[in-house]
């Protein structure tokens, strides 16, 4: 993952043209900062900390020089007289340095065109350059940085380092790395016992899916699914109801599982808004994992859907990874304190006869004895 993702930084740097224009060797090349960083994410993973920090500062101080001289060409060009007078449009702009015969400046705009279209600078020349000067900045860089002092336990620096590219997160090659970026931090404030700097970490990825809304204004779709779980006592109807496919947001909804039921003092209303899309985004992604091995799979139960997870040790690895066990319990566990006991202690049931990970089953065991206890 990493490898593609910087192969897309050096891929956005090299210069793509357009049959207009041509280049020779000489002229805009691939910057090499990509391939510093490749070889200081490498390191990283050797666990070689002190070479990857060299080699991530190597590579910024490639970055910039090489942002700033392509600015500085582009600069030079749309300041001269002749391209000032055809005035402010992108493409105009353009035409006019291939009609210049100025097929470094143009090759330039294609750059970053490929990147961000024209509408993103109001088509204006001056907002592209703009856009160029601030693209010195690397937020890639200062990503690894913090993925190093993190894995020494300096977690200042780290957070640091991380605020930094998230403060330059709309220059990420890779925009969904910003959510990376969200986890990283939340990750880092909920070791370091600041657990509403991680709610709010959590939250920035969630405000993307429109699916959640916001915090005391839910989308219709969460608020159906929570009257859903009012009106029915039968799990397997509810999960045989909704799906949804966001899958970035899976851990941000588990996390805020955790935190507002178990560490702040149980707020069961906010817990279940969270809870209920992680039990969602787990089935889901669980029946897409199993269509993937079976074309003709089709939904037919929620054990049903387990029972032939069972059968695949790649999809019981990922189940594992990504929590999806956990989704399911804890979402039990807090419709069970909310009054729900009879569709909770189904949903439990259910995962004690049919989850395929043991550890989880025991778990499982023990929590429908606890309930089934109390509630006689």
């Amino acid at each position: 993952m990493k490898t593609n993702r910087l192969f897309l930084f050096g891929s956005f740097i090299f210069v793509f043209l357009n049959v207009s224009v041509f280049l020779t060797a000489e002229e805009i090349q691939a910057n090499p900062a990509w391939q510093t960083i490749d070889q200081a994410y490498i390191a990283f993973e050797r666990g070689e900390l002190g070479l990857s920090f060299s080699l991530c500062e190597k590579a910024r101080k490639i970055h910039i020089e090489t942002m700033q001289d392509y600015a500085k060409k582009l600069s030079s060009a749309i300041s001269s007289p002749a391209i000032l007078k055809v005035g402010e449009d992108i493409n105009l702009v353009r035409l006019k340095l291939v009609e210049r015969k100025e097929v470094e400046a143009a090759s330039i705009i294609d750059m970053v065109l490929r990147v961000r279209d024209e509408s993103f600078f109001n088509k204006k020349i001056q907002n592209l350059y703009s856009w160029l000067v601030k693209r010195a900045s690397y937020p890639e860089a200062d990503m690894l940085c913090g993925d190093i002092y993190s894995a020494e336990g300096e977690y200042v620096l780290a957070m640091d380092h991380y605020m930094k590219a998230w403060q330059q997160n709309d220059l990420l090659t890779v925009p969904g790395e910003r959510f990376s970026l969200c986890y990283r931090m939340a990750d880092i404030s909920r070791i370091t016992g600041d657990y509403g700097a991680q709610e709010q970490f959590l939250l920035l990825v969630l405000t993307e899916d429109p699916v959640f809304g916001k915090p005391g204004k839910e989308s219709s779709t969460l608020l159906g699914m929570k009257r859903t779980l009012e009106s029915t006592t039968d799990g397997e109807k509810f999960y045989s109801l909704y799906r949804h496919r966001n899958s970035v947001a899976l851990k941000a909804y588990q996390d805020l599982s955790v935190y507002y039921y178990v560490r702040s003092g149980k707020r069961l209303d906010s817990a279940l808004s969270v809870a209920t899309l992680a039990a969602v985004i787990s089935i889901t992604m669980l029946d897409d994992f199993l269509l993937q091995k079976n074309i003709d799979y089709e939904y037919a139960s929620f054990t049903d859907t387990l029972t032939q997870s069972a059968k695949f040790p790649d999809i019981l690895e990922e189940a594992s990874r990504l929590k999806f066990w956990d989704s399911f319990i804890i979402f039990a566990e807090i419709l069970y304190d909310q009054g729900k006991t009879t569709i909770a202690e189904g949903m439990i049931s259910d995962l004690v006869y049919s989850c395929p990970d043991s550890s989880k089953t025991v778990k499982a065991q023990g929590l429908l004895k606890r309930m089934m206890t109390e509630t006689r």
